[in-house]
């Protein structure tokens, strides 16, 4: 229930999102959103006015933390890694997955470059596809290959800028 801090009384009842037990509320630092989690992963935001309300997507982290511009923020979600999101763009920005086989770590840009541990490119594989609607999958190594793709490990960022 909304409460109107001039006169004390409360509003009537209204559902934050879609109705599904909240897992966590997080109010962002400038006091202008706040992102809630509940039942199936998903994650909303609304803003100060009760209209300012949209879902933000399915897995973007069961505890978020805002970054201190209020626009973004990271989330950890057992088995995908952490995940930056701007709620202004309505985007994933990267993904770091901290735990590969052995002791690699990968952080994967919004556009495909990533950086991690050496010799990560043997954990992960790219699915393409292809004009004809089939799906094919490659080695980093082929990927470039096939499509005249460079990495660069400076694009690779989990808040972006």
């Amino acid at each position: 229930m909304p409460l109107d801090v001039e006169t004390g009384t409360f509003g009537p009842m209204e559902n934050f999102s879609n109705g599904n037990t909240v897992g966590f509320l997080n109010m962002s630092p400038d006091g202008q959103r706040l992102l809630a989690r509940e039942g199936g992963n998903w994650t909303f935001v609304r803003g100060r006015d009760a209209q300012d309300r949209r879902l933000l997507g399915q897995h973007l982290g069961q505890t978020a933390q805002w970054h201190p511009d209020s626009r973004r923020f990271l989330g950890w979600e057992y088995g995908y890694g952490t995940v930056g999101f701007d709620v202004e763009t309505n985007r994933r920005l990267g993904l770091l997955f901290p735990w590969l086989t052995g002791d690699h770590w990968l952080c994967l840009g919004p556009t495909g470059h990533y950086r991690g541990s050496p010799g990560v490119e043997d954990q992960f594989v790219y699915v393409a596809m292809l004009p004809d609607g089939s799906q094919r999958t490659y080695t980093p190594a082929e990927f470039a290959k096939q499509f005249n793709w460079k990495n660069d490990p400076e694009k690779a960022e989990l808040l972006g800028k």
